[in-house]
């Protein structure tokens, strides 16, 4: 598993390094497939802020992305924080998996299985998010961030699951078993909808 510690407008001691990668990596106990593992710490300079210390956490699994962010009054409490919202994301993941491949099993036995009954992703790679800001004309709608992805083929449960772990109301991914780019969504009642070009 790879490790990256790093600071965003913020030095990190060694120790405080060797603390969060630490107790990051009790994580593997509940899912062992995590290739890599990016801690960032930031500092807020305002006076008016109590909490001023933030951690953001990334795991990339093959085929998901996790992410969480928690911040403290100091390092370490914001280091415990995202342990607890990184270790409830997994125990999700994991659950939805076993159920996943309970009725995978299921469909096996009964000559319904569609697919490898994998996760329909075949390479490692993860959906890489980056924004850029756009200049825009201010007098009408504008553009104020673009996002590339790699498009990965996965079933519609896939991409839900995948768009939860990112904390996203959306998703664009190829649906695995038409081979069409489609969008899940969340809807306002909390169920989610699939948009499928005609």
């Amino acid at each position: 598993m790879q490790v990256i510690v790093k600071g965003r407008h913020t030095e990190v001691p060694e120790a405080l390094k060797d603390l969060a990668v630490r107790k990051v990596e009790r994580v593997r106990r509940l899912f062992d497939r995590i290739q890599t593992l990016e801690i960032e710490f930031s500092e807020e300079h305002s006076p008016r802020v109590s909490r001023k210390h933030a951690v953001e956490v990334t795991l990339t699994t093959k085929g998901h992305l996790i992410r969480a962010t928690a911040d403290g009054s100091d390092p370490a409490s914001a280091i415990d924080a995202v342990v607890d919202k990184i270790e409830t994301q997994l125990r999700k993941l994991k659950g939805k998996a076993t159920r996943r491949g309970a009725r995978a099993s299921e469909n096996g036995r009964s000559g319904r299985a569609r697919g490898s009954g994998g996760n329909g992703i075949e390479s490692g790679e993860e959906p890489a998010i980056g924004g850029e800001a756009v200049e825009g004309d201010s007098s009408g709608p504008r553009v104020s961030r673009v996002s590339r992805v790699a498009v990965k083929p996965m079933t519609p449960e896939e991409a839900i699951l995948q768009m939860e772990s990112l904390g996203q109301d959306f998703l664009l991914f190829v649906n695995a078993e038409s081979q069409q780019t489609g969008v899940v969504y969340r809807r306002r009642d909390g169920s989610f909808g699939l948009v499928e070009p005609d």
